[in-house]
């Protein structure tokens, strides 16, 4: 590229970068708690104060599956100012600092400054970073590709300090950084042959201390693959690839939902998918070190590794640069139309933003494109029951729990059946909310959720006319001690209904 951005200094180029960054995602820094934000945030399960924040690495992250103490002690700083706006502001910072890692990473790796600036410029502006600029359950995303890009200039440079740091704030931040981490050292390793025992023991002893901690706190992997059969298992995961590459060419519809159609091997979309793992091979081949730094990026979102979401476009964020990186080199000479596209695209990403204002703006047009998002049908349902509208509640939860033959997406069935149940008492619906507090039971697994689950059945069952079934629930659990006030006075009103008779009043209002 010639002109301005290709011949000024440095500081000038990361100055443009950021401000993109910035400007194309400023639509977010108006939007509200959405999707996962309100268990990591509206529930204070992912925050601590400052003298509990060592805790944060010895325990899981947000009471999830996961251990992340990095992101949990990141999203615990901006808690002490108690701002929505600053937990959004803090996310488009780290996007902007992913862009600039992006150039520094683009310069490391042998692009030239016209071509570095081009791909940071893209990086910064596409839509594929929208829900990890906006959505601040997400911010992990943008922190662990600080990291690894961080990585890949400390390795080139030979900073073994730098190199450590990289490596174990990644790995401490996410999962997809403890992997990518050794795997990128590996393919700069491959191309540059520097073997430099310093650097490498410095990385590997990040990479240790990380997997220490890992064994020592991090929770068991809840996570599991879902059964299908060899033919789709591989179908399925190369069916991603063509929506993957669909999302970074041409992000119109920019859509987050999960849900992903079950795939033989010979279906089309798996052939397609099969046409461009081979065109990976063979972009390898001939692009070197970038595209296989990409197509390592990319492994994550195949599911080689079991996780809640089959797709999702956070999952592209790390490849995203590296791809940018690709495309920059073809269009780094083309001043015009560089423009062109970094305009278009911040547009496309400053739309999307707009949808991050609240759980119906975001989820509303995901459901109207595709019904099976079972997660959007979720988080609608919470916005209508905590707008008391309990009917629709109901509606979206009983859609939220109900999978739909031959198509894989998530939800969290235990939260859904739950909520489900306490929108049906609401309703005075007893019976229909036993029937989901008892399946909610069924497919919990934490104590004190089943302690809460077994509190709102009782309470159904004394509410439907069944007193001596609610005392039959929570005997064991008062005799077990440490009971909250409210289930000690459930129980006692409910052998109180005991005593007066009061089994014999009629079951469940319909």
């Amino acid at each position: 590229m010639n002109g301005p951005l290709a011949t000024a200094k440095r500081p000038v180029r990361v100055a443009w970068v950021a401000v993109a960054a910035l400007a194309a995602h400023m639509s977010a820094l108006r939007g509200g708690l959405v999707w996962l934000d309100h268990a990591h945030l509206s529930t204070g399960y992912a925050v601590r104060p400052p003298a509990e924040w060592w805790r944060l690495f010895t325990e899981p992250f947000a009471r999830t599956g996961f251990y992340r103490p990095i992101t949990a002690l990141s999203l615990s700083l901006d808690a002490l100012l108690g701002s929505t706006a600053w937990f959004h502001a803090e996310n488009l910072l780290w996007h902007a600092a992913a862009a600039v890692a992006t150039l520094a990473a683009a310069r490391a790796l042998g692009l030239s400054r016209g071509s570095a600036t081009v791909a940071a410029l893209l990086f910064a502006v596409h839509p594929l970073g929208s829900l990890v600029a906006s959505a601040i359950a997400f911010r992990s995303e943008a922190m662990i590709t600080v990291a690894l890009l961080g990585l890949v200039v400390a390795h080139r440079r030979g900073r073994p300090v730098w190199a450590a740091a990289a490596v174990l704030l990644g790995a401490l931040t996410k999962e997809t950084a403890f992997a990518l981490a050794p795997l990128f050292v590996i393919a700069l390793e491959l191309r540059y042959k520097r073997l430099d025992k310093a650097l490498l023991g410095a990385e590997a002893a990040a990479l240790s201390a990380a997997g220490v901690l890992r064994l020592l706190y991090a929770p068991t992997w809840l996570a599991t693959f879902p059964q299908l059969t060899p033919s789709e298992a591989v179908g399925t995961r190369l069916a991603t690839l063509p929506k993957s590459a669909l999302a970074f060419v041409a992000p119109v519809s920019n859509d987050i939902c999960d849900a992903f159609p079950v795939t033989s091997v010979w279906a089309p979309m798996a052939l397609f998918g099969l046409l461009i793992a081979v065109g990976l091979v063979w972009l390898v081949a001939q692009k070197g070190l970038v595209a296989l730094l990409m197509t390592l990026a990319l492994l994550p979102s195949l599911q080689l590794v079991p996780t809640l979401r089959w797709w999702s476009p956070h999952y592209l964020y790390v490849a995203c640069a590296f791809a940018c990186m690709l495309v920059a080199r073809a269009l780094a000479r083309h001043a015009k139309v560089v423009l062109v596209v970094v305009v278009a695209l911040a547009a496309m990403s400053w739309r999307d933003g707009r949808r991050y204002q609240n759980d119906v703006a975001l989820w509303r047009p995901e459901v109207e494109a595709e019904p099976a998002c079972r997660e959007a049908h979720f988080y609608l349902g919470e916005s209508a029951r905590e707008a008391r509208d309990f009917s629709s509640a109901a509606r979206e939860y009983e859609a939220a729990i109900t999978p739909r033959p031959g198509v894989l997406a998530y939800v969290d069935l235990n939260a859904a059946l739950q909520n489900l149940g306490v929108s049906r008492l609401e309703l005075s619906e007893w019976d229909r909310a036993a029937d989901a507090f008892e399946a909610a039971l069924e497919v919990s697994r934490r104590p004190d959720i089943k302690m809460e689950l077994t509190h709102d059945l009782a309470l159904a069952r004394l509410k439907g006319g069944h007193p001596a079934e609610a005392v039959r629930l929570l005997e064991p659990v008062v005799a077990g001690g440490g009971v909250p006030p409210a289930t000690r006075r459930l129980y006692d009103d409910a052998r109180q209904a005991v005593r007066d008779g009061a089994d014999l009043v009629a079951p469940a209002h319909e």
